[in-house]
Formats: C-alpha cells, sequence, structure tokens
C-alpha cells in the first residue's frame, strides 16, 4: 500500500470508527493493511473468499481523487464532515459514482472488512479509547 492509499485509509476508518476519530485510526489502517497483505499469503481471511486487493487500492486512489477534485485536498485533509459528505455520494449513487470501480460494492466491502477486523481484534480499538483519554 502507497503512503497516499494508507492515508486516505486511517481517514476512512476514522469515519466508520466514530470512536477512532480521536484516537489512532492509523493503528486500524496499519491492521487493515496487514489483513490485506497476510490475506493473500496465507489465505486467512473473515470469509471464504480473499478480499480483492487490487480493487481496495483502487477504491482508495479514487476516493482520494474525489476528494482532491472536490475540495482541493486529499481525503485525509479533509474535514470529518467532508469526508462524510464524500462517503454520502458513494452510498448515494452506489455502483455508478465511479467509472473504473464499482463503488457501492467497494464501500461495503470496506465497511465489511472493516467490521470483521474490529471484532476479530477489538483491542486495536481499546488502543484508540486508551490514546484518547490518555
Amino acid at each position: 500500500m502507497t503512503l497516499e492509499e494508507f492515508e486516505t485509509l486511517s481517514a476512512l476508518t476514522a469515519c466508520l470508527l466514530p470512536s477512532a476519530r480521536s484516537g489512532r485510526p492509523d493503528a486500524v489502517a496499519a491492521f487493515f493493511d496487514r489483513f490485506l497483505h497476510d490475506a493473500r499469503r496465507e489465505h486467512w481471511t473473515l470469509s471464504d473468499l480473499p478480499p480483492n486487493v487490487q480493487n481496495i487500492r483502487a477504491g482508495l486512489q479514487l476516493l482520494n481523487y474525489d476528494a482532491l477534485t472536490s475540495f482541493d485536498r486529499p481525503f485525509g485533509a479533509l474535514s470529518i464532515y467532508q469526508r462524510e459528505a464524500l462517503l454520502v455520494i458513494l452510498q448515494t449513487e452506489g455502483d455508478a459514482h465511479w467509472t473504473q470501480l464499482a463503488a457501492g460494492t467497494w464501500y461495503a466491502d470496506i465497511l465489511t472488512i472493516t467490521t470483521g477486523l474490529l471484532n476479530a481484534a477489538p483491542e486495536i480499538f481499546a488502543d484508540a479509547q486508551t490514546q484518547r483519554t490518555a
């Protein structure tokens, strides 16, 4: 994963896990990135099928592109309200939003993986909570 993709993923996980907004969304993103890497090598997945890593990376790039074209800043530099506005567009327009990739399906996959990772390793969420209260 490139640095830009990782920063986009960190900002995205901060939106998906609201308590991580002021905690450590980078820890969640790092766990997500490790999951994608390990899923290819070890076939450790949350379901029967491994995630399509290229589609996930492409979606992160497209989400960042949306931020740049809409707000002239990368997704990670947007306010939480601007990020959520872009995510609402993805949900509203669904698969038709991007011509290169089915956006609605991509977003649903991101939600499924994030939720599954949180359930599989709740300590990363607890770490974000601990950092916030320290």
